[in-house]
This record gives structure tokens, C-alpha cells and sequence, in this order.
């Protein structure tokens, strides 16, 4: 067997169908080679997808795993970069290991985005600040939301603004300036319209 760059064997694997869950509640995502490799980690989601899982300190939410393309920031690559890069004191890499819903929040949709760093510790997003959950994924799976709040980044207040030229890549932003382009030109005739009969 080929050895995985993180320690673990090319053959590892882990169990699925019915019993995808301890005694504790917890999956079993919170092995501890699934944190000390991101790769796994993503491995995992990808396999478990829309798994729900529960925190073994009860509390109403829960965690559901997917990727960033079952979160409210689908298709939006850029948000995951800019997590990893412009909140915490040094850039780092992370993974998406899912999304806690309805929590009541400043967060978009009220879902939170939990992201795995590569140090293994667990962090979402909500409006402009990257919460600290937890030190490791077994932690997180053990306290869920309890420590939200307690340890936030803001975003680098040392980064260069984007230039024109950089805003003017970013789809979203197309999309929103061609939008205001198509509004002007079509309501322009209107205006005309409405301008001329105000002086008649």
C-alpha cells in the first residue's frame, strides 16, 4: 500500500452506511487523522455528504456536512481564499466540513460556514469576523456552538483594498454592474418620457 503524504495508508478507509455514528453522537470524522490532514477531511465530506451530525454536549443546532457548493456561498471560491488568508494573524489553509443552520446571527441566511484550519482548528464565518469554535475537530464536535463569540478576527486591517482592475474580475461584481448598466439604459427612455411630460 502507498503511504498518504499525512501519515495514513493509501488504503485507509472509513465506515459508511447506517452506523455512521458513536455512542456520543459524534461521526466518526472526528478521528484524529482527519485532523491533522485537510485532505482526509475533505475526503470525508465528499463521502458524507448531508450527514447530520449531532454535538455530544446537547444543544439545539446541529452540524449537517458538505462542502462550500452546499452552503449559502456557493460558487463563490474567493470567500474560502479570503477566509484562510485575511482574518487570522498568519494565513493558513482550510477546508469546509459543513454548515450549522438557523443560528440567530449576523451570518448570511443565518448559516454558519464551519471550516477546518490546517493547525485542526475549527472556525465559521459570520459578517466580516472568523469565530474561533474550538482548538481541534474533536473539541468542535464536543461543544458545537458554546464557545461562538469568544475569539473573533476581524478582516486584515493591513491589506491593500482591491484594485479597479482586481474588482472588476470578481463575477459577482460583473454581474452587479451589468445589472445597474441594463436598469440605466432601460429606464433612460422612461426617464425621457416621464421628463416631457412634467414640462407639458
Amino acid at each position: 500500500m502507498r503511504e498518504h503524504p499525512c501519515g495514513a495508508s493509501s488504503g485507509a478507509s472509513f465506515p459508511r452506511g447506517p452506523a455512521r455514528t458513536d455512542r456520543a453522537g459524534q461521526s466518526l470524522i472526528s478521528h484524529p487523522l482527519l485532523a491533522q490532514c485537510l485532505d482526509l477531511v475533505s475526503q470525508y465530506v465528499q463521502g458524507h455528504k448531508g450527514l447530520i451530525i449531532q454535538f455530544s454536549n446537547k444543544q439545539k443546532f446541529q452540524l449537517q456536512l458538505g462542502s462550500l457548493d452546499e452552503t449559502c456561498y456557493a460558487g463563490m471560491e474567493y470567500m474560502l481564499t479570503d477566509w484562510a488568508h485575511l482574518y487570522l494573524p498568519s494565513p493558513t489553509r482550510m477546508v469546509v466540513l459543513g454548515t450549522v443552520d438557523n443560528v440567530p446571527c449576523l451570518a448570511m441566511g443565518q448559516q454558519l460556514v464551519i471550516l477546518v484550519a490546517a493547525d485542526g482548528g475549527v472556525y465559521t464565518y459570520e459578517e466580516e469576523k472568523l469565530h474561533r469554535l474550538s482548538r481541534s475537530l474533536e473539541q468542535f464536535l464536543r461543544n458545537g456552538l458554546l464557545h461562538f463569540g469568544e475569539e473573533t478576527y476581524d478582516c486584515a486591517e493591513g491589506q491593500e483594498p482591491l484594485s479597479e482592475e482586481e474588482r472588476a474580475k470578481r463575477p459577482e461584481l460583473q454581474c452587479i454592474r451589468q445589472s445597474a448598466q441594463h436598469l440605466v439604459e432601460s429606464g433612460a427612455g422612461e426617464m425621457g418620457k416621464l421628463l416631457d411630460f412634467l414640462e407639458s
